[in-house]
């Protein structure tokens, strides 16, 4: 009987993945040289993606997108180039919270649902309303 069950838990370990390790993704750094705490993304081998351009940062990695705090306050949805894929919808003083895997954003005055993991474009886009 533990036989079949060890093989079973083995063979889920071997085919799980995570997403985020993925050879396109990119992890958060600090940079404080400029005397403000800055934060960057740099790849799996360590070269920067993305320079230290960002007061704050409310994605530790990300393979599409992160959000991030930017130096005129604002808070953004980037691609690994920096662009703007979006505007996270702001609750409680930051980006909205996901819920049930979607998170808010706000384009042209309304809200849209959008998955963390996915860019606007890819599928993420599920449904705009207008503001209340």
């Amino acid at each position: 009987m533990k036989t079949p069950i060890l093989i079973l838990l083995l063979l889920c370990l071997c085919t799980t993945t995570n997403a985020q390790n993925g050879k396109n993704c990119y992890r958060v750094y600090a940079d404080s040289s400029s005397g403000t705490e800055l934060f960057g993304y740099r790849n799996t081998k360590g070269k920067t993606v993305l320079k230290p351009a960002y007061l704050a940062t409310y994605t530790e990695s990300f393979c599409q997108m992160a959000i991030v705090f930017t130096q005129k306050h604002q808070w953004l949805g980037i691609n690994a180039q920096g662009k703007v894929i979006l505007v996270p919808f702001i609750f409680d003083n930051g980006p909205d919270y996901v819920q049930e895997g979607l998170f808010r954003f706000v384009e042209n005055q309304k809200n849209g649902f959008c998955q963390p993991k996915r860019t606007k474009n890819n599928t993420g886009t599920i449904q705009l309303r207008n503001a209340v």
